[in-house]
């Protein structure tokens, strides 16, 4: 066995699959020595494991996604050894967890080439300690899983603008030794709102073509939550432009005007009681 792909998540048809426990995951990762990729898109329902157990060890998996539905995968990570992974994904619906599942994985990989995964890793600062020795990663990328929904009459446009400059200032910032954190970032996109300005990302595709020491950036896209307010590319300048493809887009300009309704388009229909 090289592939195992699980359930299907999509906007038409969620959890299609049956759900299964971690112990069952477990059981299917250790039954497959030679596993080289790994799709999870699944409810899953913690049974907790047995006292003690051994570590899962998958000397050839290089593609690694898992959709957690909510519960805490920290035990699960903690036990896998993947020692050529090179492709992770990582959606969570558990907004409630005091720390990342990631802490428990990410630190001990150092053979990782892409990253994609949910907006809270970045906006609550877990990448500093579990990005910071990746030499080898070129891509990452932030989406907001589109099963992931927050409760209506919260502050939803706060809850979607959670990634911010200091992310951006982080990547080409040297440590006292003068390495950078993720040197051979190429590939950088954000697709949930983020609190980005203009003058931070032209700061960071400027630096990214400038510095010694890291890799130039060869595509960067990013979904903002605001009107433009400087030309990017302009700014940016014709040599770099030409070397870059940009892909900037504000889809997210007008949701706090959502602010003044009862409901979020993102929540569903609006009930009858809010109605207008």
């Amino acid at each position: 066995m090289t592939v195992i792909f699980l359930g299907s998540i999509n906007a038409t048809q969620m959890f299609s699959t049956p759900p299964i426990s971690l112990k069952q995951v477990s059981f299917i990762l250790r039954s497959c020595p030679e596993l080289m990729s790994f799709r999870l898109e699944v409810i899953l329902f913690d049974d907790g494991f047995e006292q003690n157990p051994q570590h899962i060890s998958l000397p050839c998996l290089q593609s690694f996604s898992l959709y957690d539905s909510g519960i805490d995968v920290s035990f699960l990570f903690s036990i896998l050894e993947l020692p050529s992974l090179k492709y992770l994904e990582f959606n969570s619906n558990a907004q409630h967890l005091e720390r990342s599942a990631l802490e428990m994985l990410l630190p001990r990989i150092t053979t990782l080439e892409r990253l994609t995964t949910e907006p809270q890793f970045f906006s609550q600062g877990y990448y500093l300690k579990c990005l910071n020795h990746m030499t080898s990663l070129t891509h990452i990328s932030i989406k907001r899983p589109p099963h992931v929904r927050a409760p209506i009459g919260e502050d939803l446009n706060g809850y979607y603008k959670i990634v911010s400059d200091s992310l951006l200032e982080w990547f080409t910032t040297p440590y006292p030794a003068g390495d950078y954190p993720v040197p051979n970032l190429e590939t950088f996109e954000c697709y949930a709102a983020s609190e980005f300005t203009d003058n931070a990302v032209v700061d960071f595709i400027r630096k990214k073509h400038a510095l010694p020491g890291i890799r130039a950036l060869k595509k960067i896209s990013i979904s903002f939550s605001r009107a433009p307010t400087v030309d990017i590319v302009q700014a940016i300048g014709k040599d770099i432009s030409s070397q870059l493809d940009p892909y900037l887009t504000y889809p997210f300009a007008m949701e706090s005007s959502y602010d003044r309704v009862g409901f979020h388009p993102f929540a569903g229909i609006c009930p009858s009681s809010t109605a207008r």
